[in-house]
Order: structure tokens, then sequence, then C-alpha cells
């Protein structure tokens, strides 16, 4: 039955992730088919890299879902491995932030996939944050597990900036409920004047087994 769970969770992590980014795919089809009709090449030009960058976005997303159905459980190393790939692959774009990940504790210690899952969408959605809204030049993602618990720390320099009046603020709830989803808390610390902290802590009864 708790495989069957994972199983559902990760189901709507497709759902919710690649399938939102094939209907933009195909809204985009539609546009470069309205500017292909009207003879505007420089508009045609700028929708397809936009559908290129968002296939390609579409490919990572899928990559990683089937990384996590591929394995009941993923230690903490393999999933801190597959954070440092998402920040090195970010940072071969940017000049800014210093992206980096470390790790520290059992290195052993296990994770449900969809639990693994859960929290890897929660660092990159804290990374973008930083990197998109704070400004942020240094960013660092820990990954601590010891005494039956699993923390996952995202620390920047940048300036946090609350959504806007009229905004609920998706980003920061999706994180809080992935996090729930998982059985664990999340905090986000604003340090004045700089730095914002993103804090997901998992708990256990068994060792070595979230």
């Amino acid at each position: 039955q708790q495989v069957h769970r994972e199983r559902n969770r990760i189901s709507r992590d497709l759902h919710d992730n690649v399938g939102s980014q094939v209907s933009t795919i195909l809204a985009g089809i539609e546009l470069v088919q309205m500017s292909s009709r009207a003879g505007d090449a420089p508009r045609l030009d700028s929708y397809l890299r936009a559908l290129r960058d968002d296939a390609e976005k579409t490919m990572t997303e899928l990559r990683e879902t089937v990384w996590s159905l591929h394995h009941d459980r993923v230690t903490v190393a393999a999933m801190a491995e597959r954070i440092q790939e998402h920040l090195d692959a970010r940072r071969r774009y940017l000049e800014r932030p210093s992206l980096a990940c470390v790790i520290e504790g059992d290195r052993n210690t296990r994770l449900a996939s969809a639990h693994a899952l859960h929290l890897y969408r929660i660092v990159q959605e804290a990374v973008n944050n930083a990197i998109r809204h704070a400004s942020a030049s240094i960013v660092t993602v820990a990954v601590t597990a010891a005494a039956n618990q699993v923390r996952i720390s995202i620390r920047d320099d940048g300036t946090f900036r609350p959504p806007r009046e009229g905004h609920r603020g998706l980003g920061m709830a999706g994180m809080r409920s992935r996090a729930a989803e998982c059985g664990g808390t999340f905090t986000c610390e604003s340090n004045q004047p700089s730095g914002t902290l993103v804090t997901v802590l998992l708990v256990c009864s068994t060792a070595q087994e979230i």
C-alpha cells in the first residue's frame, strides 16, 4: 500500500510538472503556426527558441521523475549527487551566483523515492527563487543525515522579496505542500539585511530509512 501511494505521488508529479510543460509547448506550437502564416520571421524565431527551451526543460523533468521511479529507495548521497548535477546545469548559463551542494552525516541513509523527488523539487524551487528573485551571489544547499532525520537547507545571501499583494506565492506554498507530503516540516527565514534560509526536516523512527 505504501509503494502504491508513492507511485501515485510520482504520477501526480508527472501530471503537475511534465504535463504542464507539454501544455505550454502545444500552446507555443499554435503561436508558431500563426506567426508562420503571417510571415512574421522575427517573432517566429523568438517562439521557436522558447519552444526549444521548453522542450529541453520537459525532458529534464521527465528524466528526474524516471530516475526516482527506478528506485524504491534512494540514498542521501544519490539525491545530493542529482542536486549537484542540477546546480551545475544552472551554473552553465549564469555568471552568478556561486552554487554548491554539501553533504554531511550518514551518506547511506535511504529515502523513499517519492520523498527524494519531493525534496529535489523543493531544492529546485528554492534555488530558482534565489537566482530570479533575490539576486543572490552565493547559494548553498546542505544535505544532512543524522539521528534518524534528514535535513535540507538552502541558504542564499540575496534580498528576500515576499509575494506582491494579490499574488499567492504559489512557489512557497508548493514547497510547503511537498514537505507535508513527506511528513516533514518546512520553514523559510529571512535574515536582514540580506539572506534567506529555507529548511526542510524529515524525521523517522527507523535508522537509515525515511
